[in-house]
């Protein structure tokens, strides 16, 4: 393929990336708006239920009292006209009686006192009547206005229940929409997400990178050996205590994801298996080193190189279900060593311990039956004094080697971007 046409295609592929990692923040956002929206709509549709059912009760409670009310009031109605019909013929009686009492009064002037006694008690009922009546009335209208007022209140509720359903109908149908919008949401968010340990790469290798210049050809810095012990060669050989508390250096497990040496990747197991308590159990890895910076170190099977200050990106919301293992370029025995170790969950350097299990968990590893997680590492800083000091202490480890043996030992290990390890 021509090298023109193939930068052209990275290039675009890159705006491809850069427009997914858009799209992919942009329906994040959209899921939590409408999981918020969702759960106001639920909180108010329940609101409203309840308030429904308490004017249901209200309206009932109304009724029955309006309808006690108007039996009273009947009643009322019904006691005045008796007593009035009574006390009617008690005053009709009485008047008869004194127009007697008149026309006799001529011939019997002994009983004007007793007549006198008479009209007085009379005038007395007629008050106690009157007060009686005029007191049923204004109990009569205030039992009107009660039940004018109760019959009004009534058909307020009645205007808001009907309110109410007609909100809880919108409630509803805005809720149908918002979840039909989450599931569409998901479903796109499903199709953008990486799902293979190759996408990965390529979502890393499509972030934005900073300015920095980049050495071509890398020297080592150590001969690799199986026994090789990073940190232990930064204190001791170096005496660089610090740099050997913030170094990575994975064995087996990593890889570059471009050629310009800006991006990489450190796999790791997601679950271990405990020999005492025989049982796997799911671990988060690299979770303690998301937002960390640490100097990274790799190696090439006979060399070991100093590559710079990288972040260490958390990339599991990626993959929570892990990925396969690559079929290429990586350890399934250095998983396998890590998954059986007891603490190897809080070591990424070159520590293995043995076990007699090794074997057998490396095959589920290529058989994809377990799977792996992935920590993304991203340049920061070239780190060119330290590559300087350390690079030129091997190279004068080897000159004084070539001084005392009189031969020129092998050390061809400068390492070049072409000869990187890659992986697709």
């Amino acid at each position: 393929m021509d090298p023109e046409v193939a930068s052209d295609i990275v290039a675009l592929m890159g705006k491809e990336l850069k427009s997914c990692r858009k799209t992919i923040r942009r329906l994040e956002t959209e899921v939590k708006e409408a999981r918020l929206v969702e759960a106001d709509c639920n909180e108010r549709v329940a609101a409203a239920e309840h308030a429904m059912a308490l004017l249901n009760r209200n309206i009932t409670d109304v009724c029955e009292e309006n309808r006690q009310l108007r039996a009273q009031v009947e009643d009322l109605k019904e006691e005045k006209r008796v007593k009035k019909e009574e006390e009617q013929g008690q005053i009709h009686g009485i008047l008869r009686s004194n127009s007697e009492v008149s026309s006799d009064c001529s011939t019997e002037n002994d009983d004007v006192t007793d007549d006198d006694e008479y009209t007085q008690k009379l005038r007395d009922a007629l008050l106690k009547y009157f007060s009686k009546y005029k007191s049923q009335k204004i109990a009569i209208k205030e039992l009107v206005d009660t039940s004018t007022e109760l019959e009004n209140r009534n058909s307020k509720i009645k205007e808001e229940n009907t309110a109410l359903l007609e909100s809880v109908d919108r409630a509803r149908k805005r809720q149908d929409e918002l979840t039909r919008a989450i599931t569409g949401l998901q479903e796109s968010l499903q199709e953008v997400i990486p799902k293979s340990f190759a996408e990965i790469l390529g979502y890393m290798s499509s972030r934005e990178k900073i300015n920095l210049p980049q050495t071509q050809h890398l020297l080592p810095i150590a001969r690799y050996r199986r026994d090789f012990d990073l940190r232990e060669f930064l204190k001791v050989d170096c005496g660089m205590p610090s740099v050997a508390s913030e170094s990575l250096f994975a064995w087996g497990r990593f890889a570059w994801c471009s050629d310009d040496h800006h991006t990489g990747v450190i796999i790791g197991p997601m679950y271990s298996y405990d020999l005492v308590k025989k049982r796997w159990s799911q671990r988060k890895c690299f979770e303690e080193l998301y937002g960390q910076t640490y100097q990274l170190f790799f190696d090439d099977g006979s060399f070991v190189y100093y590559a710079g200050r990288y972040t260490a990106l958390g990339l599991r919301p990626l993959h929570a279900g892990g990925v396969d293992l690559p079929a290429k370029g990586m350890s399934s025995r250095a998983l396998a060593e890590l998954s059986l170790s007891s603490d190897g969950f809080k070591r990424i350097d070159n520590e293995r311990p043995r076990n007699m299990f090794t074997d057998d968990v490396a095959d589920l590893y290529l058989d994809g039956i377990l799977k792996v997680e992935c920590l993304g590492l991203q340049l920061v800083d070239s780190g060119e004094e330290l590559y300087s000091r350390l690079s030129g202490r091997f190279e004068s480890l080897n000159d004084r080697k070539e001084q005392q043996s009189g031969s020129r030992p092998v050390r061809d290990g400068s390492w070049c971007h072409s000869k990187r390890q890659r992986l697709s």
